[in-house]
């Protein structure tokens, strides 16, 4: 299999088993992924900051979805 295939066939799993290979292929990357991890840390920690600055604005997730949703039909 090439990896279109192997992409094409994962993207049809139930969700629970694409979490679980992502999960599975983080870790087969082995020190990345704790770097991964604690790069996305430092992201939340600017995040969260940037909101609790008042830098943001924040959008209802139930808006978000609505939208999303309008761009895919």
């Amino acid at each position: 299999m090439n990896f279109q295939m192997i992409e094409t066939e994962a993207l049809h799993l139930p969700r629970e088993d694409r979490v679980r290979l992502v999960e599975k292929l983080l870790n087969s990357l082995g020190k990345t992924s704790t770097s991964l991890d604690s790069e996305w840390l430092n992201e939340a920690k600017h995040r969260a900051e940037d909101i609790d600055a008042g830098r943001v604005s924040l959008i209802e997730g139930n808006k978000v979805l609505e939208k999303a949703r309008k761009k895919l039909k």
